[in-house]
């Protein structure tokens, strides 16, 4: 979550996306837009959104472009368009892969995940969660802890959303135990007000406290909240 050393460096790496990996260049233009967006910049985060299209595109592997179609959503979505972005993940159909996953920001089954999630109905959201197991299985073959992360706090919020307190603490519970060693904070953050509900609900059980206290006040504060993007425009 150290967004403007973060927008530094992606857009080096994004002026050298013709001499980079391919998948790299794809996540590293993916990585601009939204770190753009995290910080409110909604017509850069637009303009890279763009490009990442066209450079997919370009590139021709329906695998990078569905990279690209992904982040859209998962922009669309920070930006309170869930109309959008479910156009796309109802749609979405791909198996995932340890390929797929590794350390990239831009995973479009965690991306279809979320906006299941957030559609907030029964049906998706146990979809979703079918989604996570797959790519939780994958990760801890494989050791991607960050994508582990990733998938475990989705886990919690699809859990309480059902109604499932004690799952969705227990999976709240792993997760800031992974990321407080790792001083992870942006997945929270990203999330917005219904994990801080929970982090809420943790702190009662005296489990990692600082960084718990540090955690809400991340969401809090931090000018990426999701709660604090409802006015940006609609992706294009």
């Amino acid at each position: 979550n150290e967004l403007e050393p973060a927008l530094k460096h992606f857009t080096v790496a994004v002026q050298q996306r013709y001499i980079l990996h391919a998948r790299a260049a794809v996540d590293a233009v993916a990585g601009l837009a939204l770190t753009q967006q995290l910080l409110r910049q909604h017509d850069a985060a637009s303009a890279s959104q763009a490009m990442l299209e066209a450079f997919t595109l370009e590139l021709g592997d329906p695998q990078y472009v569905g990279v690209a179609y992904a982040c859209r959503a998962r922009i669309a979505l920070l930006r309170g368009d869930l109309t959008g972005a479910l156009a796309w993940a109802l749609t979405f159909h791909e198996e995932t892969t340890p390929a797929a996953l590794f350390m990239w920001l831009e995973v479009p089954a965690i991306t279809q995940a979320r906006v299941l999630i957030a559609c907030d109905e029964a049906e998706s959201i146990e979809k979703a969660i079918d989604l996570l197991g797959d790519v939780q299985r994958h990760s801890e073959h494989c050791r991607f802890v960050n994508q582990i992360i990733e998938c475990t706090l989705l886990q919690s919020l699809a859990h309480d959303r059902m109604g499932r307190g004690d799952e969705a603490l227990a999976a709240l519970n792993k997760v800031v135990a992974l990321s407080e060693t790792r001083g992870w904070l942006r997945p929270f953050v990203e999330a917005g007000p219904p994990v801080t509900d929970l982090l809420n609900r943790l702190q009662g059980q005296v489990v990692a406290v600082a960084f718990v206290q540090r955690l809400m006040a991340a969401c809090k504060n931090d000018p990426s909240a999701v709660g604090g993007q409802r006015s940006a425009p609609p992706m294009g």
